[in-house]
């Protein structure tokens, strides 16, 4: 085994299996494509069935602004999402691309994507997602609305 050979199996034992200092380590949420497409459908299905509710009871003129705001916010929101998605998970890629550098530097590199990482999970995607969720409530809570003055 060579020096670099060496080096590289210290740093992969030191990040995968080194329990004792990795007790604490905060995993790095997954945020997808996927996880926005569920969100946006599942908002999307009450909307289509508020402005339909609304429709048949001849209250969509009533609703309408309310709903229209709602459906802006959201479309904004899920804009944002997607495009903090895209930069969320480029922060791995960026410096994928540099192979020469030392195991000290290949740690240093890793500690710097994750901490980025997570700051931005935390700071700006999960507020967001947060943001979507109160929307989604205030949907719901006009559809039920709707619906007990139907009866």
């Amino acid at each position: 085994m060579n020096s670099f050979e060496k080096n590289y199996y210290l740093y992969d034992c030191h990040l995968n299996r080194d329990i004792e200092n990795n007790i604490g380590e905060i995993i790095i949420p997954e945020f997808t494509m996927e996880n926005i497409i569920m969100i946006d459908q599942k908002y999307k299905k009450y909307y289509i069935k508020v402005i339909q509710l609304s429709r048949q009871n001849n209250l969509f003129n009533e609703v309408e602004l309310a709903v229209n705001e709602l459906y802006m916010e959201h479309m904004y929101n899920i804009k944002m999402l997607t495009t903090e998605m895209n930069e969320y998970n480029t922060f791995q890629h960026m410096f994928a691309s540099n192979n020469e550098l030392t195991p000290e530097e290949r740690v240093n590199r890793d500690m710097y994507i994750r901490s980025k990482q997570i700051r931005m999970y935390f700071e700006d995607i999960l507020p967001r997602i947060e943001n979507s969720e109160e929307h989604f409530i205030s949907l719901t809570e006009l559809y039920n609305e709707i619906t007990s003055e139907r009866f």
